[in-house]
């Protein structure tokens, strides 16, 4: 990746954090069901990009979230834990005909883009799940589970599209 392709995806990821923030948590604020479409820019990075920058970048970012919403570290960590794991993921299921590093997810098949979407996906939301019960009363229930279930599933049809 160049420069200027780092630009664009910082870019790209500061502009769905504020679309977060400022329109998609003000429309569903009041239902149980959450959309998080920051995950979006981590879920594309190319294979070849610098593993470092991603981290960073997400940790800052998850930071700027974390301040707007008034959950320090959640957020913060659910992104820098996605970004981390994402690359040793995406070479999990990647097509075993690819012979050099450049593998891109938005030019593979939609199956193997709907499991890595899941996969990152899990891990976001029930990262957040286990971190929000500590912070609570330190166990988890059926229904936040089970909500937590159905956002995941709902994030993966809306990212396995995209």
């Amino acid at each position: 990746m160049n420069i200027r392709e780092y630009i664009r995806h910082l870019l790209l990821f500061l502009i769905l954090i504020f679309i977060q923030i400022l329109i998609i948590d003000q429309i569903l604020s009041n239902y149980t069901y959450k959309i998080y479409i920051y995950t979006f820019p981590i879920l594309t990075f190319p294979s070849t990009g610098n593993q470092y920058y991603l981290l960073i970048i997400s940790f800052v970012l998850g930071l700027i979230l974390d301040i707007f919403t008034n959950n320090y570290g959640l957020y913060s960590f659910s992104i820098t834990l996605i970004a981390y794991f994402s690359k040793k993921i995406l070479y999990l299921i990647k097509n075993d005909t690819v012979t050099n590093n450049k593998f891109f997810l938005h030019k593979t098949h939609i199956i193997r883009k709907t499991v890595f979407s899941f996969i990152i996906i899990s891990i976001n939301f029930l990262s957040i799940l286990f971190i929000e019960s500590i912070d609570h009363n330190n166990y988890i229930n059926i229904k936040s589970l089970n909500k937590t279930i159905i956002n995941i599933i709902i994030n993966t049809v809306i990212y396995s599209f995209f």
